[in-house]
C-alpha cells in the first residue's frame, strides 16, 4: 500500500500527494496553476492573516456610512469625554462626539539611454529629503485637503516604485527569454507587456502592500500636525492630536484612534512580508 504522504514526484517535479491535495482543496473550475498559487497562499504562515485584517478594514470602511451608531461631527456636550459603554462603546471625546463612529469613518527601466537617467536623478532628488518634511512643504505649498494630503503622499512614495521598478525590469530585460523574444521579431509593445510586466509585478506587488502602511502613518502624521484632514472631518491622526489633550481624562480618545493605525498597518505589513515569501522563486 502506498504511503499517502508519498513525496516521489513525477516528471513535472511535483509528488503525487501534493497533486492530490491541492486538488483536494481548492474550487472546482480553478486552472492547475490556480489551484498551485492558491494553495501556496492559504499555506502561507502570514500573508492570510493580513489578509483578513486589510479586507475587514476595508469592509468597514464600504459600510461606515450605515453601521456608524452616531453622526460623526453631532456634538453633545453633556457626555463629554464620558468613557466605554454608556452607549458609547468607544467613548466620547471633549466635544461629545462618539470615537467609534470617527474611528470608524475612515476618510477615504525598459529602453534605457537618457529617459531612465532623467527619470532615475529626479527620483534621486526626491528621495534626498525626508519623507514626512516633503510632504509637509508639498502641503504648505498646496494647502490642506484630502485630494493635496494624497497627492503629496503620492509624490513621496513615488521614488521608492520606481527604483523598485527598475531594478526588476534591468534584471529582466537581460535574461534570456527577453533575448529569444526580439530574435522572434517581437516589437518592444508586445516584449513589455507579455514579457516584461508579468516579472515585474512581483516586487511592485510587494513594495505596495508594504508602502500601503507608510502611506497610513504618513497621513497620521500629517494630520496629527494639523496640515492633512482638517476637523470635523474625523481622521485617525487628528483624533489623536485632539486626544492627547485629555490622556489622563479620558485616554479613550487616543487609544482607540492609535489601536487602528496599528491594526491596518500591522495588517499591510504582514500581507507584505506574506507575499514577499509567496513570490520568492527560491521558496517553491
Amino acid at each position: 500500500m502506498s504511503d499517502p504522504k508519498d513525496t516521489r514526484k513525477d516528471a513535472s517535479g511535483e509528488s503525487s500527494w501534493y497533486r492530490t491535495r491541492v486538488a483536494a482543496t481548492t474550487p472546482l473550475g480553478v486552472t492547475a496553476a490556480g489551484r498551485w498559487w492558491l494553495w501556496r497562499f492559504v499555506h502561507n504562515r502570514v500573508a492570510p492573516i493580513g489578509l483578513v485584517i486589510i479586507a475587514a478594514n476595508l469592509g468597514v470602511a464600504l459600510l461606515a456610512p450605515v453601521i456608524v451608531p452616531h453622526d460623526v461631527r453631532a456634538m453633545h456636550p453633556v457626555d463629554a469625554l464620558r468613557p466605554p459603554g454608556h452607549g458609547y462603546l468607544f467613548g466620547t471625546d471633549e466635544f461629545g462626539r462618539d470615537v467609534l463612529s470617527r474611528v470608524l469613518m475612515l476618510t477615504a527601466g525598459f529602453y534605457g539611454g537618457w529617459w531612465d537617467a532623467l527619470a532615475m536623478r529626479t527620483m534621486d532628488i526626491i528621495f534626498a529629503f525626508p519623507a514626512i518634511l516633503l510632504a509637509i512643504a508639498i502641503m504648505a505649498v498646496l494647502g490642506t485637503s484630502v485630494g493635496n494630503l494624497v497627492l503629496a503622499i503620492g509624490i513621496v512614495y513615488t521614488p521608492q516604485f520606481a527604483r523598485v521598478a527598475r531594478a526588476a525590469a534591468l534584471t529582466v530585460r537581460g535574461l534570456e527569454f527577453m533575448e529569444a523574444a526580439r530574435a522572434l521579431g517581437l516589437g518592444n509593445a508586445r516584449i513589455i507587456a507579455r514579457h516584461l510586466i508579468p516579472n515585474v509585478l512581483a516586487p511592485i506587488t510587494v513594495q505596495v502592500s508594504l508602502s500601503l502602511s507608510l502611506a497610513i502613518l504618513s497621513e497620521s502624521a500629517l494630520s496629527f500636525l494639523g496640515l492633512g484632514t482638517q476637523p470635523p472631518t474625523p481622521s485617525w491622526g487628528n483624533m489623536l492630536s485632539e486626544g492627547r489633550q485629555f490622556l489622563e481624562l479620558a485616554p479613550w480618545n487616543a487609544v482607540f484612534p492609535g489601536l487602528a493605525i496599528m491594526l491596518v498597518v500591522l495588517g499591510f505589513n504582514l500581507l507584505g512580508d506574506g507575499l514577499r515569501d509567496f513570490l520568492d522563486p527560491r521558496l517553491r
